[in-house]
Parts: C-alpha cells; structure tokens; sequence
C-alpha cells in the first residue's frame, strides 16, 4: 500500500500487519485500502482523527458502479472498522450494504422449450420423465442444449435425422472421451424412448472407449473424524463476508456435514433437502430430491435428530419461513462447488490425503456392516434395510461396500458361493452412477 500521511494510514498498517499475519491479504482488499488511504489524505489532510464522514463518502455509490460492485468494495472497510472498533483504536459504525437487485434465476425444471424439430418430441418425453418423478437437472439440461443447437443451426428442419443428432454429438476438440459420452448419454436415453414409441427411427449415437481408475472411497479413521467435526465447529470463514451469511453457515457447516456422516446420504440429497422433508416430530427425513426413483426415507439416530432440532430453531431465528434446510443467504439450496469446497478447505487442516465429501457415504456403509454379526435371517434383513435407507434401487449396489471389508466379503461369499459375484456391479461404472446429481 501507498504511504500517505493521512489519519487513516497508522490505523491501515496496524490492520495490514494484522491480517498478514493471520490469513493474508487479497490483492483487491489491499487496492481498495489504498484507495481508501489516498482518499483521506486528499479530501482531509488536516484531519486528526479518522470520522464517520470520511467512511461515509469513501462508501457512497460510485455512478458507474453496480449495487455488487459497491458492496464488495466497502465490506473490506466493514472488515477493517470491525478491528479498530474491536481494539478501541476507533468507535465507528461500519457502512452498510446496499440492497443489490438480484438477478431471478428460472429453475431449468421450469423453463420451455424454444421451438425446433425436435422440440415436441422432448416435450412429451419430458413430460413422461417428470410424471416418475425421473428428470434431473443436468439431465435436463443437456436436453435443453440440444434442442438448441437444433434450433440454431437446423432452424428449417422437419425431420430429426441421424446427420443432425451425429453433429451435436460428435467428439469436440476439447472434449474427453469421458465427458463426450456423459453428455450423449441423456440423448441416448431419449432416442431409444422415441425409437421404441414409433416417433421416429434413428441409430444412437455410440460410445466412446474409455478407461476409468477405479476410485477408492477414503477409510475415515476415528481420530480425523473427530478432528474434522472438531473444526467444522470453529472454523471461522472469510472476513469479508457479511453478518448475516457468516451467521448462516457458522450453523450449517457443522450440521451439513454431521448429517452427511450419520445417515449416510448422498450429497446432493442434503443440499436439495427442504424443509418439509425433515419430520422433526418423528425424527424421519423423506428424501424425495435424489437419483431418479429413488425416494427412501431415513430414521435419525437420537442424537443426530436433537441435533437437529437445536439447528433448526437457531436458523429459523435467522430466516424465518425459509424453504430449504440448508439454505444459502437467498434461500436457495447450494451447488455442489460449495459442499467440496467446504469439506476440502477443513479437511487439509486434518490431513493431506485425498478425501471427498461424498466419501461418508461409504463410510457410513462400511461402519454399519462392520458391526453385524452373522445371525442367519437377520443378516439379510439388515442388508435389505442397509440398501432401503441408502436409497438404492438394487440390493447389488449395497454390496459394492462388502468390497470394502474383507471379513464379510469372504463371508458373504461362503453363504451365497457364485451368486455372490451375479450380486456385484461393474465397479468401473458404479461409483461414477452413484454420484450422479
């Protein structure tokens, strides 16, 4: 930062020093202290102490610039007021955000089709989709992008021909094998619906060889677990966000992620959960947001559901009458970027082996089977409900984890001989499928 003579600049360089010494200081965070430490020495050379009216005119609204722009610029003042008013260096009020008119984002499960050749078909297809409770959104989307591209670059076209679908889905330049056939296989799936309906009649579109390394979900140990959850209930968050959103996920954080462990739900059924899907009253959770059919419901442990209810009251002192359980600041559900984000910024303070979020999931499943014994019936009556509450469509995907402890494996194996091996998935496809949001 630029040395000025200003007021403001011994009170800077005892924040500067602080913050480096803490987590660091941003590029834009240092501009704008210097724009700031500029402006004071300027407008108020004489000046002995640093006023509310030198913050007030350094924070007003710019006539270039945007709401967003206003409020990122003067919450890193917000942050730098918060540590004088803290160390009795100053007893100002820190500026206030300005009510940002917020773009309001269509949900693509709610959006419609522009017309093109083959914007009917997808019509009815989605239609059908929806109806069972089938159609997720980035399934949708792809649809969408396609429809698009048949609107764009075939705006004449009366017949869906194989040279059109061929175009859009042939191999990009910069598109892998693995992404290429994630993006035809919605197509796919469409085409043989409208294939075997008599609507049209067209060869799919094929595969691309690919090889997958088979991932291994990370085996938790005791004592990082307990470390983790140690620090996902201290971990304190970007300085510069605002009271309100640094409330929120100081609740959530901790919650999002116990919830995760204890129940063994996929990810994106935690984010997506609503708030009329958690029965608090009969500590029960309805997962109707999930992979296609796969609506289940899960019976929370007694301590799990108290916690629960405790997040509950203090978030609804935050957002009164909000929709999503573990909403953001606009009471949307997050994307996935941020639940990976999250877990991986707290779980590098435990460890530096690579881990994901999702993988609790199979820890989870693991623990459970690990503490079974072999009591004839009722051992097959656990896997069964194992499988229920994790939401599979298949009891052979809940044998995937059996794979993951040796002690049952081989003790499956001897109950059930070759059948054991009918059970299993294809490994190098499963974990891909199992994720799929």
């Amino acid at each position: 930062m630029k040395k000025c003579s200003s007021v403001v600049s011994g009170l800077l360089d005892k924040y500067i020093s602080y913050r480096k010494a803490d987590s660091g200081i941003g590029i834009a965070s240092s501009a704008y202290l210097s724009s700031f430490n500029s402006f004071c020495h300027k407008y108020y050379p004489h000046a002995k102490e640093l006023s509310n009216e030198m913050v007030t005119r350094w924070c007003a609204k710019r006539e270039t610039e945007t709401a967003t722009s206003r409020n990122s610029r003067i919450a890193v003042i917000r942050s730098f007021l918060k540590y004088t008013n803290k160390h009795n260096l100053t007893a100002l009020k820190p500026p206030t955000s300005l009510l940002s008119k917020r773009v309001v984002r269509v949900s693509v499960l709610d959006k419609e089709l522009p017309p093109s050749v083959v914007s009917d078909l997808l019509n009815r297809y989605i239609i059908y989709k929806k109806a069972s409770n089938a159609m997720g959104n980035s399934t949708l989307e792809c649809l969408f992008f396609f429809n698009d591209y048949c609107a764009t670059y075939h705006p004449e076209a009366t017949t869906l021909t194989e040279k059109i679908i061929n175009q859009w889905c042939d191999k990009r330049i910069t598109e892998s094998s693995e992404s290429h056939n994630k993006r035809i296989s919605p197509i796919r799936t469409f085409l043989r619906y409208a294939n075997g309906r008599g609507w049209i009649n067209v060869r799919l579109p094929e595969f691309l060889p690919w090889s997958k390394k088979q991932y291994t979900p990370y085996p938790f140990s005791p004592q990082q677990l307990q470390a983790f959850f140690k620090i996902t209930d201290s971990f304190v968050d970007a300085k510069y966000l605002s009271d309100k959103v640094s409330g929120i996920r100081k609740i959530e954080i901790p919650v999002f992620f116990r919830l995760l462990y204890s129940t063994g739900m996929r990810t994106v059924e935690v984010r997506l959960l609503r708030c009329s899907d958690v029965d608090l009253k009969n500590g029960v959770i309805n997962i109707d947001q999930s992979k296609g059919l796969d609506q289940h419901r899960i019976a929370l442990h007694r301590t799990m559901w108290d916690l629960l209810i405790r997040y509950d009251e203090a978030m609804s002192a935050l957002m009164p009458d909000r929709n999503y359980f573990f909403p953001n600041e606009y009471d949307e559900p997050y994307n996935r970027m941020w639940e990976s984000y999250n877990f991986v910024r707290m779980w590098r303070l435990v460890s530096n082996d690579h881990a994901r979020c999702y993988d609790f999931r199979s820890h989870y499943a693991v623990r459970n089977i690990n503490s079974w014994k072999y009591t004839g019936p009722e051992w097959f009556d656990k896997l069964l409900y194992l499988s229920r509450s994790m939401g599979h469509r298949e009891i052979r995907s809940t044998c995937y984890y059996y794979q993951l402890v040796p002690l049952f494996a081989e003790q499956l194996e001897t109950l059930t001989a070759e059948e054991y091996h009918k059970l299993l998935p294809d490994l190098t496809n499963y974990l891909s499928d199992e994720n799929t949001i």
